[in-house]
């Protein structure tokens, strides 16, 4: 529902400059049409019980280089809200959730995204995290697996294994914080 009200906006905001014979519409149309996406994806992390306090605070810096390549690096520790008895910790969780939303907003540029904890032991798992990108929803499906049941059961671990994105260090004897990594190459439209 969210990403139809953003793309009713952005034909809107379209045909207005159109009409109006403005230059500049289909960028700023663009613009508002990510905008919405984000403010509508945080919402729904939100809702899925997923803190989205690390987005928030670097969303000006997601904005700022959208139209660029770009890498953002971040840390803290994710809380997740258990509703199932599936296996997995909250950077395979985090990173599953990216994974499910970076589809909709990036879905014409390459990116990776890695959410790892440094101790190397991500909940009560033998994972240190996830390392999910462009290809991880479909491996998933081409498995035939469903994602979103998977996160139903809070099974993020076995949606991660199937799609071959967990991340195996081992014990690190160290434990900083969770570490966030996001890649996104050049638009290819």
């Amino acid at each position: 529902l969210g990403l139809l009200f953003a793309n009713f906006v952005k034909k809107a905001l379209k045909s207005f400059f159109e009409s109006m014979d403005l230059s500049g519409g289909k960028m700023i149309s663009q613009v508002v049409f990510f905008l919405l996406v984000i403010f509508i994806s945080i919402t729904a992390l939100n809702q899925a019980g997923v803190n989205t306090d690390i987005i928030t605070s670097n969303l000006t810096m997601i904005l700022a280089a959208f139209l660029l390549s770009f890498a953002i690096a971040f840390g803290g520790e994710t809380t997740v809200k258990l509703i199932g008895n599936g296996r997995g910790g909250r950077n395979q969780e985090l990173a599953i959730r990216f994974a499910i939303e970076a589809d909709k907003i990036l879905f014409n540029r390459q990116w990776c995204f890695l959410s790892g904890g440094t101790d190397g032991i991500d909940g009560p798992t033998d994972a240190a995290g996830g390392l999910v990108d462009n290809g991880t929803l479909s491996r998933i499906k081409n498995n035939k697996k469903s994602v979103k049941k998977l996160l139903e059961n809070n099974d993020s671990y076995e949606a991660l294994r199937i799609s071959g994105d967990l991340i195996f260090t081992g014990a690190t004897g160290t434990n900083v914080a969770d570490l966030q990594l996001l890649i996104v190459g050049k638009s290819e439209t």
